[in-house]
Parts: structure tokens; C-alpha cells; sequence
């Protein structure tokens, strides 16, 4: 496999000649996956900013699942009940990281194709040089 140009899977959505700008797409198709990225130079070497969607375990819960209700109603009603308890303690989980630490641990997945990968790393790699090349340009030195 050789890298591509113009690149599947990655888009190039800005160039403004010290920093450019990609997206790139999962391949499970829902856009709170995809990964934004910045290249930028500047005097102190490359800067790489990296904009997503950042996820928390919002999967995790404090009541499990129940079964064995001969009643779809009283399960309906068990299920609500559950759903509610899970969400509030998620969200007072999370609360309670930032308010300790500062910080929430998340988590971003974005699924790419053995095409795909190689082409965004062989664009952060021409990406890099370019803009090398752009500052070697435009200052005279490296």
C-alpha cells in the first residue's frame, strides 16, 4: 500500500500558509467520531492541535440490568427507575472528577481503514515538511 494524494478518507478543509487544517471521517459514518487537526508552525517548531468529540463511560452502571418481569409494564417501570439512577449517578460521577481533579477521563474512537490510517499519518508527515519548507521560506533560517 502506498499513500494517496489526494488522500481517502482525509480531507484538507484549510490551508492559511503557517497552519492547515484536516478533517478525517470514521467509517462508522457518525460525525461525533470524526478528528479535526491542525498543523501549525511557528518559531518553536510544530504545533499539532487535535479538535474531536470526547466521550465519558456514560455505559458503566451502578444498578445492572434486570430480567424475569412477566409484565412488559413493571418492566417498563423498573426500567425507567434503573435508567434514572445510572444517568444522575454518571453525571454526579463526572461532576464530582472535575470538581477534585480538574479533569474527566473521555475517550475518542474513530475507525479508519488500513488505507485511510496510512494516509493520515503520510499527511501529518508532508503536512510537517511543507510547513518547514513555508518557514524556511519565509524567515531565511530553519
Amino acid at each position: 500500500m502506498t499513500p494517496q494524494e489526494p488522500a481517502v478518507g482525509i480531507m484538507k478543509t484549510g490551508d492559511f500558509g503557517n497552519a492547515l487544517f484536516y478533517k478525517v471521517e470514521c467509517s462508522c459514518g457518525n460525525p461525533d467520531d470524526e478528528v479535526e487537526f491542525e498543523i501549525e508552525a511557528d518559531e518553536h517548531g510544530i504545533i499539532l492541535n487535535t479538535f474531536f468529540t470526547p466521550k465519558s463511560p456514560y455505559w458503566l452502571e451502578l444498578v445492572p440490568s434486570t430480567s424475569g418481569f412477566d409484565s412488559s409494564w413493571l418492566w417498563g417501570i423498573d426500567y425507567s427507575i434503573r435508567c434514572l439512577i445510572n444517568s444522575l449517578y454518571h453525571r454526579v460521577k463526572i461532576t464530582w472528577e472535575v470538581w477534585t481533579t480538574g479533569y474527566v477521563k473521555c475517550y475518542q474512537t474513530t475507525i479508519m481503514s488500513e488505507q485511510q490510517a496510512l494516509n493520515y499519518g503520510s499527511t501529518l508527515i508532508k503536512s510537517i515538511s511543507d510547513l518547514k519548507e513555508l518557514n524556511k521560506q519565509g524567515n531565511g533560517n530553519d
